[in-house]
């Protein structure tokens, strides 16, 4: 749960291992990090097994603040591959703030039905967060440049053995590589 809902997209890591380090500390001998935030965490052992290296990866896919309009919506570059049609979104500012809108495109009833059938590009895409105008996004602290992730919360699906949540493919590595670091200890 913790992993799945860590922010963390490409570049911008440090949320998602910052999770990842309460996990490991009591586990690992020496928590290192990178410039961007990647957490390496060493156990030394007896010196008398083999050596060996666990790797997982923490980032996700997620946008970044490519422009603010005037009428207060969010325009968003890509960071990653991700279809991002009505996505519930968190915009994170560089001070740690977060705040909660949703990846919206114009109506549909004002497109021809040829265009309603098209996945629409990542231009005619926004970010919606519920205020009248740039000034009010402004006084959030939001600005160009701050990162965009979904925001899923997780959930255990009717069937237990189905979760929901994001970054599966970029966390489960690292969830494993977290759990095998504390089996060892």
């Amino acid at each position: 749960k913790a992993f799945s809902e860590a922010n963390g997209i490409s570049g911008h890591e440090k949320g998602a291992s910052r999770v990842m380090k309460r996990y490991v500390q009591d586990a690992a001998d020496e928590i290192t990090y990178d410039a961007l935030g990647s957490i390496a965490a060493l156990q030394k052992g007896n010196g008398n097994g083999p050596k060996v290296a666990l790797f997982g990866h923490l980032d996700e896919v997620g946008f970044l603040v490519k422009e603010i309009q005037d009428d207060g919506f969010i325009r968003l570059i890509n960071v990653g591959g991700m279809w991002p049609h009505l996505l519930l979104s968190q915009v994170t500012t560089r001070e740690g703030k977060e705040y909660v809108g949703f990846i919206s495109s114009p109506p549909p009833h004002g497109m021809s039905a040829e265009d309603r059938a098209k996945v629409l590009p990542l231009e005619n895409l926004y970010v919606d967060m519920g205020v009248n105008d740039k000034e009010e996004l402004e006084a959030l602290g939001i600005r160009v440049g701050d990162t965009i992730t979904p925001r899923t919360q997780f959930r255990v699906l009717n069937n237990p053995n189905y979760l929901l949540g994001k970054a599966w493919d970029d966390r489960i590595g690292a969830a494993v590589a977290t759990d095998v670091l504390r089996k060892l200890k």
